[in-house]
């Protein structure tokens, strides 16, 4: 019987795998980039007069990395060092981003920092929680040249916030263990004037994207493993022009599944916004064949909103989720009409990990 020489088989194989290549899902072109500034920082334990100067000399600082907190070596201890800290990161900004909001992010600062860019005071994050987000547009320099962000931290117990000279619930001695620095990442943004807001209220007091379910159809039972099902899949973002001028701006939004195929499109209504002004912008649409994430199979999308000006992708910005129905009542909790057993604790806000404090690491599984 005559076969098939061996090469024309793989030649099928390639042609097959070059297709499913092809129908990757390709991000559109878009002004906004996100650099992560965890490595190369310079630490110096205690204040220092004058650190938030540009010319100030760091030179003979600890050169560390992020997260990080301070007093790493009271790990062990039984007293926590407490007090000010100074972290000071040098950075640069190709001209090529010239133009562009420029926005730094610190997932937390423990428990208190005054943030300055290049010498000038930027704002303050207090709460030791919650990220915190400093425009700092008007005072970095897009030329190549150095840039310095400088974070005065202060884990002491007598700390009170600024404005109001309230103290924090937690600063109670040995209620918690006081580790103290900038115990999660930080990260640069930079995005075209007319953009979709960062999801960080403390500081620049916008909400961002905000992306949701409702509606659900469980379309392959309870037991499925991953059970799959269809439901109305809404985006929202917040928008702000900082353009100068007036903005007509439209909404797409492409859900992607994990392995990188478009699995639907959504689009928006058009809308003008002034100068200077906050919108919001929504798309809306059903979508099936979805995989829910359930407990032990977390089935995750990305989903692209894309805000276009002139018919053009100018912002883009990635959120990645999971799809599941929730329902409780009678004190019966279901998730994708599977009935479950809910077991907990409850977290204080911090975790006291050795050297990186409540930076907790991607994967920890309670005692069951």
């Amino acid at each position: 019987m005559f076969k098939k020489p061996i090469f024309t088989g793989l030649l099928t194989a390639l042609i097959a795998l070059t297709s499913i290549t092809a129908m990757a899902y390709t991000v559109p072109a878009n002004n906004r980039v996100k650099f992560n500034l965890d490595i190369g920082w310079k630490l110096n334990k205690g204040d220092v007069s004058g650190a938030e100067a540009t010319s100030f000399n760091d030179a003979s600082w600890t050169t560390i990395s992020v997260p990080h907190a301070w007093n790493e070596d009271d790990a062990f201890a039984k007293s926590v060092s407490t007090g000010i800290a100074w972290y000071r990161k040098h950075f640069t900004i190709p001209a090529t981003y010239a133009g562009r909001k420029v926005f730094v992010e610190f997932e937390e600062i423990r428990q208190a920092g005054e943030v300055y860019c290049n010498g000038t005071l930027v704002g303050r994050s207090e709460n030791g929680v919650s990220a915190s987000g400093f425009d700092i547009t008007s005072n970095v320099k897009m030329d190549g040249t150095d840039n310095v962000i400088a974070v005065k931290t202060d884990n002491s117990y007598s700390y009170a916030e600024v404005s109001s000279g309230t103290g924090f619930q937690w600063n109670r001695g040995s209620y918690t263990t006081n580790f103290g620095g900038i115990t999660q990442n930080v990260y640069l943004h930079i995005a075209d004037k007319c953009y979709q807001t960062l999801p960080l209220i403390v500081n620049l007091q916008t909400v961002g994207t905000y992306i949701y379910g409702k509606n659900y159809t469980i379309s392959s039972g309870a037991k499925a493993e991953i059970p799959t099902g269809s439901a109305d899949i809404t985006a929202t973002s917040q928008v702000k022009n900082e353009s100068g001028a007036s903005q007509t701006v439209s909404f797409q939004v492409d859900i992607v599944d994990k392995d990188g195929t478009l699995v639907k499109t959504l689009t928006g209504t058009d809308q003008t916004i002034a100068a200077g002004a906050l919108g919001t912008i929504t798309a809306t649409g059903n979508v099936t064949g979805l995989n829910l994430w359930s407990i032990g199979h977390g089935y995750l999308y990305d989903v692209y909103t894309i805000l276009k000006v002139g018919g053009t992708a100018t912002d883009v910005v990635k959120t990645r989720t999971g799809f599941r129905k929730m329902d409780y009542g009678n004190g019966i909790a279901k998730i994708n009409d599977r009935i479950m057993h809910l077991k907990g604790f409850a977290w204080r806000s911090q975790n006291p990990w050795p050297a990186i404090g409540d930076a907790v690491p991607m994967y920890y599984r309670p005692h069951e």
